[in-house]
């Protein structure tokens, strides 16, 4: 735990990396300390409980995460999304499919009665089902990913 004194003398005695500064040669050298990181001591990830709303997580934001950190993010999703279900049934429920937020399907379950249907509606209702089922795990993979992303986005980019 860093005391709040200790970090306001810092910042007190450091108050000309936030300043502009007259000299020419002064304004290079701190563009070259801002470019290499000295300032990144001053970085600040904001903590928010929601407590006065009856609980939850906390959230967290960084205003510049890295690139190590949306690839951490990135791999802790594609988990989650491969444990989400999602269930699809289609012709009245004769054909249910059960397919995992990554796109793969799980799980393909048609009623027997079902299948003494004339053979082309049975083959447009399982078709149906499949691309319904396709659609709603790329749906929610994309809003999810979107998440995730939208920290790193920038115009004209994704």
């Amino acid at each position: 735990p860093v005391n709040i004194d200790a970090i306001t003398a810092d910042l007190l005695e450091n108050v000309q990396l936030f300043t502009p500064q007259e000299s020419q040669g002064e304004n290079a050298m701190l563009a070259a300390m801002r470019l290499s990181g000295a300032l990144e001591r001053y970085e600040v990830n904001v903590l928010v409980t929601q407590a006065e709303s009856g609980g939850g997580a906390p959230v967290v934001e960084e205003l510049h995460p890295t690139l190590a950190n949306l690839v951490g993010r990135i791999e802790s999703l594609q988990t989650q999304m491969a444990a989400k279900e999602i269930d699809v049934t289609a012709g009245g429920g004769a054909v249910k499919i059960k397919i995992n937020g990554a796109g793969q399907f799980l799980a393909l379950s048609l009623d027997p009665e079902f299948l003494k249907e004339d053979a082309k509606l049975v083959s447009e209702t399982v078709l149906a089902a499949v691309q319904d089922a396709a659609k709603q795990a790329k749906e929610f993979n994309d809003s999810e990913m979107q998440k995730v992303t939208s920290a790193f986005q920038m115009p004209g980019m994704f």
